[in-house]
């Protein structure tokens, strides 16, 4: 976006160098006024220099992120700027997903320790085919069975079972706090991100009006240097006003779209 602003000041300098160089012929204005245009010139060429050698540098930043060769001739585009609403919005962080598993867990853990403590009564068979059977004086193979109940309980458990259930409990309420705090942190940022995405997007509103008069101004010291009561310094000056209106509305597009960004990374949406 700067290199795309940088283009428009570069236009609009030459533009003015051509008028300046024409009003030199008819007396109007002077060498000095030219070389002024000029050095504004070469600075801004000085500025397209450090930009695209900041923008190649991020290329090739980029290329060993993805692994993925990024040329010059690599388009970006701006991703549209569909504002998210935080009301719409639910905390969808995998980190949820963790603290649910613990609690599944302890869960688990608890019930663990109370049916191992609970008496267990089970039935049992046990069939056969002997000579002699069951009956001893009958003589012969035959066939028998045993059937019945069995209840057992293991009442050493007993003892140690408040003490684990207490441990587990504490272990439950930690996970509980860790999960409390990390709603509340992220309902901050949450917050936080849609304050600054309001507050950008009410910047943006004024944008286009500020551009727009700093056009009418600056075509007025045109005029104005043209009948010869504005310095041509003067008009370098509103030249600039214009440009760095234009880089402001810029950055604030840009900021918008991190804003967004960030508050769809923070909610994981």
């Amino acid at each position: 976006e700067l290199l795309i602003q940088n283009e428009i000041l570069q236009q609009e300098l030459q533009t003015n160098y051509e008028k300046i160089n024409a009003w030199m012929q008819n007396g109007i204005a002077n060498a000095s006024d030219l070389d002024a245009v000029r050095v504004e010139q070469l600075k801004t060429g000085q500025r397209r220099t450090e930009l695209t050698a900041t923008e190649n540098a991020y290329r090739e930043m980029l290329s060993a992120m993805i692994a993925d060769s990024i040329g010059e001739a690599t388009l970006f585009i701006k991703p549209g700027g569909e504002i998210p609403v935080y009301s719409s919005l639910s905390i969808n962080r995998p980190e949820l997903e963790l603290f649910e598993a613990q609690h599944d867990f302890y869960t688990s853990q608890e019930n663990t320790v109370k049916s191992g403590n609970r008496p267990k009564i089970g039935l049992f068979v046990q069939g056969g085919f002997g000579n002699p059977g069951l009956n001893m004086l009958e003589k012969g193979f035959s066939p028998f069975y045993i059937a019945g109940t069995r209840l057992s309980w293991n009442l050493g458990g007993l003892y140690t079972q408040k003490n684990n259930l207490r441990k587990i409990g504490i272990s439950q309420q930690s996970v509980n706090v860790q999960e409390e705090t990390f709603l509340y942190n992220t309902r901050l940022k949450v917050t936080q991100q849609n304050h600054e995405i309001k507050k950008i997007l009410e910047q943006l509103k004024s944008d286009d009006e500020i551009i727009s008069l700093r056009n009418r101004i600056k075509k007025s010291a045109e005029a104005k240097v043209e009948n010869g009561t504005l310095s041509v310094s003067d008009l370098i000056r509103e030249i600039h006003a214009e440009d760095l209106a234009r880089q402001d509305k810029a950055l604030h597009e840009i900021q918008l779209l991190l804003s967004i960004y960030n508050l769809k990374n923070i909610t994981n949406h």
